[in-house]
């Protein structure tokens, strides 16, 4: 589902506590620290159209991934 505006992440029970936004060269593009939130809404707008990953990063250690795309 490309966006053109925000994306939300429902961080729910995971307890994440680091959202990490990497472009297709691996760039680290955005770090966001979410402690203590339940919701995350992220702009797209600065970002240049293309592919995008996030890394999110539980208070265990363990790491969620994914994939977005901004036009």
């Amino acid at each position: 589902n490309p966006t053109n505006g925000s994306i939300s992440f429902k961080l729910g029970e995971q307890q994440i506590i680091l959202i990490q936004i990497i472009d297709c060269n691996g760039r680290v593009c955005g770090s966001f620290d979410v402690q203590k939130q339940s919701d995350f809404v992220l702009s797209t707008e600065k970002y240049q159209p293309g592919i995008y990953f996030y890394k999110a990063t539980s208070v265990n250690g363990m790491i969620h991934t994914g994939k977005f795309v901004v036009q």
